[in-house]
C-alpha cells in the first residue's frame, strides 16, 4: 500500500511519448519525442568538476566495510550512491551524527531519519533530524518498507536533493540511497516577490505560444540545486491547453535574487471518475488493424437506462471520447446502445481491450492495485486533437491521438498505452524528475514496461524482426502505430536505422554514439533512454558482441524474471533524481533483493552499455625529497603510482588543472615555494591534489608567538 504523508508533495509532470505535428500543426519541440537535429549534433557537454572525498569520509568508508557494509560512492558528488548491510542505524565503528538510533520497532520515519543520521560522516550531512522531510512510506509485496526522504534547508524543499531508506520485513534497514546535496551555504532571503516571478515566467511563456497560461499554484520558494550552483528560486507551473497541439505544463524555475530563469520544461489536470447504477456485462466490437483488427470482446458496463458503457468498475478503467464533433458519443464516456459495437469505433475498442490488459497485468504480475496502488480509475481520452500524433499522462488522465494518417495512425495501441500508464506508476513511486538522464530513465522504464505488456498479452512476434507484424510482441515501440518507419524506437537494438529511420538513431553505450547533449527534448529525455532499453533487452535476451567498442558476453535471466527486477528497480530502489550511475546500483540492489544469482547478468548487461561503477581517482602524486627546510637546492622528483598519468603543477598557490604546467622533470628548487600537483588519467578520476613547501636555512620564518 502506498501511503502518502501529509507532508509528500505530489507533482503531475508532463510525460510525452511522442509529438510529431502535421503541417496544419504549431510544432511544440519541447514535448517531441524526435525533435529536431537541424542545428546539427549537440556540443559535447563538460561535466562539472568531481568533487573529492574527504579523509574523513575515506576512514568512516573503512570502517563500515570492515563491518560488512558496502559504500558505493558517485563518481563526481563525493557522497554515496548507496549504503548497504546489516545494522545501519546502530552503533558503529562507522556512526557519526547526533548518536541517533534505530529502535527497529516499526516507527520507520524516524528510524530512517536515524538511519541519515548514522551516515551523516559519510553523507558530511550537518543534521539529519533538520535536513530531512518524509515524501511517503510504502510496503512492497516482500514485506519490505521503504521510506522516501525530501531533502530541506532552512525549512525549504531542496530540488535536486532525495534519499531512501528501505527496511526488511523485521524492520531493520538495509541499505540507505539517493542523492544529498552538500555544503548548501546561502541566504534564503527573496529580493524579488512570487508575483514578480510569476510576471517573468509569463513574459518567457509568451515567447512560446499566444495562449496565456494558468498558474495552478502560488510560486513556492525553494533551493534550486539541480545545476553546478544551488540557488534559491522560485518554482510555478503555468498550464495551456490548444484544442490542436493538446495540453502542455510548462514548470519554471525562477532564480529569487535576479529573476533569471533558471529552468523551464514541459510537464503536462481533472475529471470524477464515472458513477453509475447497473452491472458488468460483456461487450464486443473490433480493434485498430495494427493490432490485428480483429473482434474482441472486454468486460463492459451496462447502465440500468439502456446503454452500454467501456467501463470496468472494479478493474478500474474507463473510455472517454475527447472529440467534439464527429460520433455518437463526443465529449463524454464511450457508450453504445447495444452490446455489439461493429466497427462503429476501432479506437475506444482497442482502448477497452488495452487498459483491461494493463490493469491486469500490473495486478497479477507486480501486485498493484492500479497506478497509485491504491484503486485509481485509469481513464483513456481517445480522439484527442486534430491529426494529433500524441499520447502522454497529465497527472490524472491517459491521452491518446488519431494520428495524421502520414507519420502514424491512432496512437491507442498495447504498448503505447502501457508506456504511459508505466509514466503514471512512476509518479506514484520513483517519482523521476523529468529533465535530463532521470527523464531519460523516466522515458526508458516506460518503454521496458511497455515491451513487458506486449509480451504478457500477444503472441511473439520477435521471428519477424526487423519486421513488423500486427498484434504480435516484439522489441519494437509503437510499431502498431507507426507508419513513417517500421517503429519509433527499438529496444533491440536503438540504433537500427532499418527500424527508427536514418537520423533516428539512439545511444546504446552511456555518452556514446548518438548520445544527446543539448539542452531540448528536456535534455533529451527520449533520446538517452536508448542506453537503459538496450540494457534491458540485454538482460533478459542475453547475447555476445561488441558495443559501440565494448565486447560483451551476456547470459540472459529471461523476461519474465527480468520483469520483477525492472519493477524493483524502479519502484524501491530509483529516487526523483536519479542518475545513470545511481541506477546501476538501483538495478543490483534490485536482483540482491530477488534472486542473487541473477547479479552477475544485471552486472554485465550494465557493462556492456557503459554503466559501470564510479571510477577510480588517479593515485595524488608523492614528493622526493618530503617537504621541509634544507641548507642548499635540492631536485624535487613528483610521482605518482597510477602507470601512465600525467601530472600538472603550479609554484603560485593556485589549483593545478590540465592547464598548468605538465610535469615533464625533476624541478629544481633554490628558494622558498610551495609546489601543489594534481594527476590526470583517461578513464579515472583525478587525484587529490596535494602540496608541498620547502625552505632553506638562512630563510627567515617566523611564527605566532615570536
Amino acid at each position: 500500500m502506498n501511503a502518502v504523508l501529509p507532508t509528500a508533495c505530489f507533482r503531475a509532470r508532463a510525460l510525452q511519448f511522442l509529438l510529431l505535428c502535421s503541417t496544419a500543426l504549431v510544432c511544440l519541440p519541447a514535448l517531441a519525442v524526435r525533435p529536431s537535429r537541424s542545428a546539427g549534433p549537440s556540443a559535447r557537454h563538460q561535466d562539472p568538476p568531481a568533487r573529492q572525498r574527504t579523509a574523513d569520509q575515506r576512514e568512516l568508508a573503512l570502517r563500515a566495510e570492515n563491518e560488512s557494509l558496502s559504500v558505493k560512492w558517485h563518481s563526481r558528488r563525493a557522497t554515496p550512491v548507496s549504503v548497504r548491510g546489516k545494522g545501519l542505524g546502530r552503533p558503529g565503528a562507522f556512526s557519526s551524527g547526533k548518536g541517533l538510533t534505530a529502535g527497529g520497532q516499526g516507527r520507520f520515519v524516524d528510524d530512517a531519519v536515524a538511519v541519515m543520521d548514522s551516515l551523516a560522516g559519510l553523507y558530511r550531512l550537518k543534521d539529519a533530524q533538520q535536513e530531512f522531510r518524509a515524501r511517503s512510506v510504502r510496503k512492497d509485496r516482500l514485506g519490505h518498507t521503504h521510506v522516501s526522504l525530501e531533502q530541506v534547508y532552512a525549512g525549504l524543499k531542496v530540488v535536486g536533493g532525495a534519499v531512501a531508506v528501505h527496511f526488511d520485513g523485521a524492520a531493520e534497514a538495509y541499505e540507505a540511497n539517493g542523492r544529498y546535496v552538500q555544503d548548501l551555504d546561502l541566504k534564503t532571503a527573496p529580493a524579488i516577490t512570487g508575483d514578480e516571478a510569476e510576471t517573468l515566467a509569463r513574459k518567457n511563456l509568451a515567447l512560446r505560444t499566444p495562449i496565456k497560461g494558468q498558474l495552478e499554484a502560488d510560486p513556492e520558494l525553494l533551493i534550486y540545486a539541480l545545476g553546478d550552483d544551488a540557488r534559491v528560486a522560485y518554482h510555478l507551473t503555468l498550464s495551456t491547453f490548444d484544442p490542436k497541439s493538446g495540453a502542455e505544463r510548462r514548470e519554471y524555475f525562477v532564480d529569487a535574487l535576479n529573476g533569471d530563469i533558471l529552468l523551464v520544461f514541459d510537464s503536462v489536470a481533472h475529471v470524477d471518475a464515472p458513477t453509475a447504477n447497473g452491472n458488468h456485462t460483456p461487450i464486443s466490437g473490433s480493434i485498430l488493424a495494427g493490432e490485428g483488427g480483429g473482434s474482441v470482446s472486454v468486460s463492459g458496463w451496462y447502465e440500468n437506462t439502456g446503454n452500454y458503457y467501456l467501463y470496468n468498475k472494479t478493474n478500474y478503467w474507463y473510455v472517454y471520447n475527447a472529440a467534439s464533433s464527429g460520433y455518437s458519443d463526443n465529449n463524454t464516456y464511450a457508450y453504445r446502445a447495444s452490446v455489439s459495437w461493429g466497427t462503429s469505433d476501432r479506437v475506444e475498442m482497442s482502448a477497452a481491450r488495452n487498459f483491461a490488459i494493463i490493469q491486469n497485468y500490473f495486478r497479477t504480475v507486480h501486485g498493484l492495485n492500479s497506478f497509485d496502488n491504491a484503486g485509481a480509475f485509469a481513464r483513456a481520452n481517445m480522439h484527442v486533437g486534430s491529426s494529433y500524433v500524441n499520447a502522454y499522462w497529465d497527472g490524472s488522465t491517459f491521452n491518446f491521438g488519431d494520428g495524421d494518417g502520414f507519420t502514424a495512425n491512432p496512437l491507442g495501441v498495447l504498448d503505447v498505452s502501457a508506456h504511459e500508464y508505466a509514466h503514471a506508476v512512476t509518479d506514484y513511486s520513483a517519482d523521476l524528475y523529468y529533465y535530463g538522464e532521470s527523464g531519460a530513465l523516466n522515458e526508458s522504464f516506460s518503454d521496458i514496461f511497455g515491451a513487458n505488456v506486449e509480451f504478457f498479452a500477444q503472441p511473439d512476434g520477435t521471428a519477424a524482426y526487423p519486421n513488423v507484424t500486427a498484434g504480435q510482441s516484439d522489441w519494437l515501440v509503437g510499431e502498431d502505430s507507426w507508419i513513417s518507419t517500421k517503429a519509433l524506437r527499438d529496444m533491440r537494438n536503438p540504433a537500427n536505422p532499418v527500424t527508427v529511420g536514418s537520423g533516428n538513431q539512439l545511444p546504446t553505450r552511456y555518452k556514446g554514439t548518438y548520445w544527446y547533449y543539448g539542452t531540448d527534448d528536456n535534455a533529451g529525455v527520449h533520446y538517452n533512454g536508448g542506453v537503459q532499453n538496450f540494457f534491458y533487452y540485454l538482460l533478459c535476451q542475453g547475447g555476445s558482441g561488441t558495443n559501440d567498442g565494448i565486447p560483451y558476453v551476456i547470459a540472459g535471466i529471461g523476461r519474465t524474471n527480468a520483469e520483477h527486477v525492472a519493477y524493483r528497480a524502479l519502484t524501491v530502489y530509483a529516487g526523483p533524481y536519479s542518475e545513470y550511475e545511481d541506477i546501476r546500483t538501483a538495478w543490483i540492489s534490485a536482483a540482491t533483493d530477488l534472486n542473487t544469482n541473477w547479479i552477475v547478468s544485471v552486472d554485465a548487461a550494465l557493462e556492456a552499455v557503459g554503466v559501470i561503477p564510479g571510477l577510480a581517482a588517479v593515485a595524488p602524486p608523492t614528493f622526493n625529497p618530503p617537504e621541509g627546510t634544507y641548507g642548499s637546492s635540492i631536485s624535487v622528483t613528483v610521482e605518482t603510482a597510477t602507470a601512465e598519468a600525467s601530472i600538472y603543477y603550479t609554484l603560485n598557490g593556485s589549483e593545478p588543472s590540465q592547464s598548468s604546467t605538465l610535469y615533464s622533470a625533476p624541478l629544481v628548487v633554490t628558494s622558498a615555494v610551495t609546489i601543489k600537483a594534481k594527476a590526470f588519467k583517461d578513464g579515472l578520476l583525478p587525484s587529490e591534489t596535494v602540496s608541498a613547501s620547502y625552505n632553506f636555512l638562512g630563510t627567515r620564518i617566523y611564527s605566532f608567538p615570536l
